[in-house]
């Protein structure tokens, strides 16, 4: 199971209790992931705000180049290891930058 750099947050978070390693909201969320792989169900997120951080992306890079004095160009090649996926906005090669718009 791999696990997408967008949700690393659902899992990285510290449980209530000394003695639990996961919290509870890393333990649902990894039963949703195991429910969706044993199913082959998928959740697709659709909200007006990720469609409008889609539609600005290019500009928002633009604008990123044009502070930045940059000319760096959207990636669109989805990296993954044994443990997470993801697709940055932007890979200089030496660092990530992801633009929120």
């Amino acid at each position: 199971m791999i696990i997408r750099c967008s949700s690393l947050g659902k899992i990285m978070t510290n449980p209530k209790k000394k003695t639990e390693v996961l919290s509870k909201g890393a333990k649902t969320y990894i039963k949703e992931l195991v429910v969706q792989e044993l199913f082959d169900y998928k959740t697709i997120l659709d909200s007006k705000y990720c469609d409008k951080g889609i539609e600005v992306e290019d500009i928002s890079i633009d604008l990123y180049n044009e502070v930045n004095s940059t000319l760096y160009l959207k990636n669109t090649e989805r990296l993954t290891n044994d443990w997470i996926t993801g697709e940055c906005d932007i890979n200089t090669g030496d660092k990530i930058i992801d633009i929120k718009s």
